[in-house]
């Protein structure tokens, strides 16, 4: 059963309106007639199972059928913030982050970075994001925030349970030394291309960062935040499907 994030704006009483480019994709796309069956998720949190009742001048109507009261989100928060890397890698850092679940992707501007981020390209990110949370069945739409240079970010961002910055000349601590809790906040950092420089690996040891090792082997930017959310989630037991039953009376 395919998702749709709407805005709150857009949903009156029981009928959810989709319109412009969501509409393009249930109609064009999904191929998508009336009685069908949607989830709807309104802005960042009640996930409905909804039927298309009407199809016009460009707008579609969704009838709210049943309230859905599972989470369909991780049991820990998760932020990721990577240097920004070259190419499209960032775009492929978010498509796999968003499908994973993490809450919210900060691009960082370090020493090492040489690409530049405008505004049209934070909306592209906002889209990538949007798009895999509903290929995923997310509860939300993950925040993409502005680029942030590294030394400040350090110092901004405090309200966290636990700060880890992967660092490859890291020899002590691993992820295996590292144990989760439900309901955590964590944040994640990972260097581009390059890596981080000591100065900033030693920074951000003093604003209460953990250095850890990914082992011996280097992982591409772009896959070392696969691998870490993918133990993260895994140590915290989130590859259960305890929603099984729900899907267990509906199309998928």
């Amino acid at each position: 059963m395919h998702e749709f994030f709407v805005p709150k704006d857009n949903v009156k009483g029981k009928i959810a309106i989709i319109e412009k480019n969501d509409f393009h994709h249930l109609i064009n796309v999904l191929r998508a007639k009336k009685g069908d069956k949607f989830f709807i998720v309104i802005d960042r949190g009640e996930k409905y199972i909804s039927k298309l009742i009407e199809i016009k001048n460009g707008v579609a109507k969704l009838y709210l059928e049943e309230k859905v009261n599972l989470s369909f989100e991780p049991k820990i928060n998760i932020y990721l913030a990577q240097a920004i890397p070259k190419g499209k890698k960032f775009e492929e850092v978010l498509k796999a982050g968003a499908e994973i679940g993490v809450k919210g992707f900060y691009p960082l501007i370090t020493e090492r970075t040489i690409v530049k981020l405008d505004k049209n390209k934070i909306e592209r990110f906002k889209k990538i994001v949007k798009e895999e949370a509903q290929v995923s069945k997310r509860d939300l739409i993950p925040k993409v925030y502005d680029p942030i240079n590294f030394e400040e970010f350090l110092i901004k961002e405090r309200n966290f349970d636990k700060k880890i910055i992967f660092w490859e000349l890291e020899e002590e601590k691993s992820l295996e030394d590292i144990e989760f809790k439900e309901g955590e906040n964590i944040l994640i950092v990972v260097g581009n291309e390059g890596g981080f420089s000591l100065k900033e690996i030693d920074k951000a040891k003093e604003n209460g960062f953990i250095s850890l090792s990914l082992g011996k082997r280097i992982l591409r930017t772009e896959i070392a935040p696969i691998v870490i959310l993918s133990i993260i989630l895994y140590k915290i037991g989130e590859f259960k499907n305890e929603n099984k039953d729900l899907y267990k009376n509906l199309w998928l």
